[in-house]
């Protein structure tokens, strides 16, 4: 069970870090949309 867990918190770490890299990455493509 231990394992286990370690690894769900390190994917949770991995799934939050993709979300946050996404939605950067939609808020800079709005910025230029807006600034162009």
């Amino acid at each position: 069970l231990f394992p286990r867990r370690i690894h769900a918190v390190t994917q949770e770490g991995f799934v939050i870090k993709v979300l946050t890299f996404v939605l950067a990455h939609n808020i800079s493509l709005l910025t230029q949309k807006m600034a162009g």
